[in-house]
């Protein structure tokens, strides 16, 4: 008898987080579950806790295979899922233990085949942080992705009918963003989608995670999932959801141009693409992008004067600007108010000892 759902975890070198993520699908008050264990290539013993835990409970099944990537590995597991809702979780995070009745009795509430759950961002030091919304409710994709972004871009943290992935699986050769490379093509299938506005994931935040780590070239590879949404949103009249991506275009692109200055050995063909690419979307959305800022009130996340120095610093030769040009930009877009603020804040920080 197939189970209910099943539970897409991939694996690579993360033996000390494992048994936690693996005990947290254990605790779940909604039993009808196979967890599908993609080892990919770990060299750490993660393989043997896996084996460990399939020899104790027939429910998790593992694979062990050489490494390959995130991508690959889900894409495997969803081969293999044979539940009628699938969800995705990490092999360094938690579920809550009462996360997939939760969600699917949202799903039943509903009549809904996606569910969206809100998650803990943690790091074992107090810096927890909740991503979602106050209250349970149905949102609009767009709506969702214009508030709570971060929601729209991970694959974990929700529920969805295996059906919804019958032609979707995540991209090859791709290490960053893959989930916001095609959630979009899930999401915006729905005018209305529910959240469960309660802790049902817990993301941990890890300082030797693929973003937690150092900045590499590699990390420019997202570009290539804010240029497919920026496609997908434009051909299906999504504006706010276009400039927003934009926005983060912008603020991440842009940022990883400088740090590709910094590295003063870098692919030349590499930089001319990106700046090109870079060039374009400013010239094309700069204008469009600040109104939008200012009428959704989007200062929060966005600086247009702080973001178009830096999009001005990627685009320099040497990636600088005069601090003259830097404190016009901030006065003339973010008011004199900001740039008070990070000449206190800057005065501060050398202050330190």
């Amino acid at each position: 008898m197939s189970p209910f759902f099943s539970i897409i975890i991939p694996v690579y070198n993360v033996a000390p987080y494992l048994r936690e993520c693996l005990d947290s699908v254990l605790a779940q008050t909604f039993t009808d579950w196979e967890a599908i264990c993609v080892d990919d290539g770990s060299a750490d013993g993660s393989g043997a806790i896996l084996d460990e835990y399939a020899a104790k409970d027939k429910r998790f099944r593992v694979i062990h295979q050489k490494n390959a990537g995130v991508s690959v590995t889900r894409n495997v597991a969803l081969d293999l899922a044979r539940g009628d809702w699938v969800s995705f979780l990490d092999a360094d995070d938690l579920l809550a233990e009462n996360a997939l009745d939760k969600l699917i009795d949202a799903a039943k509430s509903t009549a809904s085949d996606i569910v969206i759950g809100g998650v803990l961002r943690f790091d074992g030091k107090g810096n927890d942080v909740f991503v979602g919304p106050e209250k349970d409710g149905l949102y609009s994709p767009e709506d969702l992705y214009v508030r709570y972004n971060s929601l729209c871009a991970w694959s974990w943290g929700k529920i969805y009918k295996r059906m919804l992935w019958e032609n979707i699986r995540f991209p090859i050769g791709i290490a960053y963003s893959e989930d916001r490379f095609i959630l979009h093509h899930i999401l915006y299938r729905y005018k209305e989608i529910p959240v469960v506005a309660e802790i049902i994931y817990c993301y941990r935040s890890r300082a030797d995670s693929a973003y937690g780590s150092k900045w590499t070239p590699e990390w420019l590879q997202r570009r290539f999932a804010l240029e497919e949404q920026i496609r997908f949103f434009k051909e299906n009249g999504y504006s706010l959801a276009v400039l927003y991506t934009v926005g983060l275009y912008f603020q991440w692109i842009a940022n990883d141009i400088i740090n590709l200055i910094a590295r003063k050995e870098y692919d030349v063909i590499l930089m001319s693409q990106v700046r090109k690419a870079l060039q374009n979307l400013y010239q094309k959305y700069w204008n469009p992008f600040v109104k939008v800022v200012h009428r959704e009130h989007w200062e929060t996340f966005f600086q247009c004067g702080s973001l178009r120095t830096r999009i001005e610093m990627a685009l320099s030769e040497d990636g600088r600007i005069s601090l003259i040009r830097r404190v016009m930009l901030v006065l003339f877009y973010d008011g004199l108010g900001v740039v008070c603020h990070k000449v206190i804040r800057k005065i501060l920080m050398r202050l330190k000892p």
